[in-house]
């Protein structure tokens, strides 16, 4: 497993490589994309609050008008010359130019991934991506039949096969669920999401994915804040949009029960007009706020880029959302 402070370290040469994002509709007809969507595929909090991550590089490419050829690793490039894409943290898939070692070692990896949610937790790491049609074929060949229709690699809870190098792997167990690839860095993990026991039944976590996905989000993240219980907020998180030309940055903060709302969002509109970041970067140099909404306990900030389209990951790698 990766917890998310060492990943967060691993993940910064890929944010410089591949991150920030942008959008086209990739919720609405299709009942099976978005953020919201993605929820149904990482555990609950029942296995303990955890940092969820998203990303569609297949609709990222169709905002784009981008015909690359193809779903791998020279695709994300591309998309990272236009806009920049977030790679799923776990088990070190955010080491792009490690794909071919990883999908010889258990079958699949970056290469097949079109859209993905990545779960960081204290109980472990969940990774799902939509499954290629072959990839049951694929992990049997280089794992062997399954159990119980569970792909299993390196012991349970046996940490990493440092035996592979660079391309160090994690004890996995790996299902197909509902369409899905699913790979848990414990059996209990992948329990919990073959049982429906999923980040779904949260509803502050649903409502902010709901409200990123409305903004036709290409890539997101809901993040626990990093004052814990002295937070005002349960969630923060954001995405990255991009239609008719303009990409879009968008921030959101969901308010604990027992905050207060209203003022809460004075504090969020006054911060980004004359705050700063932790390192003192004031929030007016990187994003042009267009609008601070509130709705219910979401309180959502819609904002231009000043410069870099990755400001709204950069913002939550560093924590400086609250």
């Amino acid at each position: 497993m990766i917890q998310r402070a060492a990943a967060t370290l691993a993940l910064g040469a890929a944010v410089l490589l591949l991150a920030g994002c942008a959008s086209a509709a990739s919720g609405g007809a299709n009942a099976d994309a978005g953020f919201e969507a993605a929820l149904a595929a990482v555990p609950g909090d029942a296995a303990g609050p955890a940092d969820i991550a998203y990303a569609d590089y297949a609709a990222a490419r169709a905002a784009l008008g981008i015909d690359d050829g193809g779903d791998g690793v020279d695709g994300l490039r591309v998309l990272d010359e236009e806009l920049g894409m977030i790679l799923p943290a776990s088990f070190g898939w955010n080491r792009a130019e490690l794909a071919g070692d990883v999908e010889e070692t258990i079958g699949v990896s970056l290469e097949d991934v079109t859209a993905f949610v990545d779960w960081q937790g204290d109980a472990g790491d969940v990774l799902a991506f939509a499954a290629p049609d072959d990839a049951a074929d694929r992990l049997t060949a280089v794992l062997g039949e399954p159990a119980d229709g569970v792909w299993a690699y390196g012991e349970e809870d046996g940490g990493a096969d440092l035996s592979l190098g660079e391309a160090a792997m994690w004890s996995q167990r790996i299902a197909e669920v509902d369409g899905r690839v699913v790979i848990a860095s414990t059996g209990e993990l992948l329990d919990r999401v073959r049982e429906g026991d999923t980040a779904a039944d949260d509803e502050a976590r649903a409502e902010a994915a709901r409200a990123l996905d409305e903004r036709n989000v290409l890539a997101a993240m809901l993040n626990r804040p990093s004052l814990g219980d002295e937070s005002s907020f349960s969630w923060v998180g954001g995405g990255v949009s991009h239609e008719d030309g303009v990409t879009r940055n968008h921030l959101v903060w969901v308010v604990a029960e027992d905050g207060d709302v209203e003022a809460s969002a004075e504090r969020v509109r006054a911060n980004l007009a004359s705050g700063s970041t932790a390192d003192g970067t004031p929030f007016s140099e990187l994003l042009k706020v267009d609008d601070v909404t509130v709705s219910g306990r979401l309180i959502i900030a819609d904002a231009r880029p000043v410069d870099s389209a990755r400001v709204w990951s950069q913002l939550l790698y560093r924590a400086d959302l609250g």
